[in-house]
């Protein structure tokens, strides 16, 4: 069975200013961005402001792949918005005190379990267009802390970040796959498979 034939597949976009701590005036960046150009919570488009998903000419904005950071940080009101949609959608679910970095925590004794992680509601990355999304599922987007929370785990990034989305290792363990030359492209794996990550040119698909 070839698995590629299974992957969701976006394009690696190039950002006209580095977003790396370490740079020269007018270096492009190294980093991997994709076109997300909105946000499903249960299948429903969260309100956003559409202008800080895309990358500006200052470089500001869009969405960065980074396993730097372990979680997935989002600009203060996108933030909201979304965390504001996955409390409607899991209003069921016993809310517990809040666990720093998070702000939406649940009793974890709870929630549901499924192949996929913790039985909470989706959240999908809509790309380069409306039949494309990354779907992100519990074992991604729930992050077991501290007395048995279970929390969201998406951060709040502040206002006016240098870039509006960056997905944490997190969000993307055991998912994605992603190549700076192979014909600028990227991968997201389906739920059921393993995406190994290697260093540079090439990806690995594993069942």
């Amino acid at each position: 069975m070839d698995l590629s034939k299974s992957l969701i597949y976006t394009p690696l976009l190039a950002n006209p200013v580095t977003t790396t701590g370490v740079s020269t005036a007018g270096d492009k960046s190294t980093e991997y961005f994709i076109g997300v150009t909105g946000i499903k919570v249960n299948g429903r488009a969260v309100p956003l402001n559409a202008t800080l998903l895309a990358i500006a000419k200052s470089g500001v904005g869009g969405t960065k792949l980074s396993m730097l950071s372990p979680y997935t940080v989002l600009e203060t009101s996108i933030h909201k918005a979304v965390t504001d949609a996955f409390a409607a959608e899991t209003a069921m679910i016993p809310r517990v005190p809040a666990v720093a970095p998070f702000k939406l925590c649940y009793d974890g004794t709870m929630v549901g379990s499924t192949r996929a992680g913790p039985a909470v509601p989706t959240v999908e990355l809509v790309l380069q267009s409306k039949a494309v999304s990354w779907v992100v599922f519990g074992a991604n987007s729930m992050v077991a802390t501290k007395d048995g929370a279970l929390c969201f785990g998406v951060v709040d990034g502040g206002v006016a970040p240098e870039t509006s989305v960056v997905i944490g290792g997190h969000m993307m363990e055991e998912k994605t796959c992603w190549s700076s030359t192979w014909r600028g492209h990227g991968w997201v794996s389906p739920p059921t498979s393993r995406c190994c990550r290697r260093p540079a040119t090439a990806f690995t698909l594993a069942s």
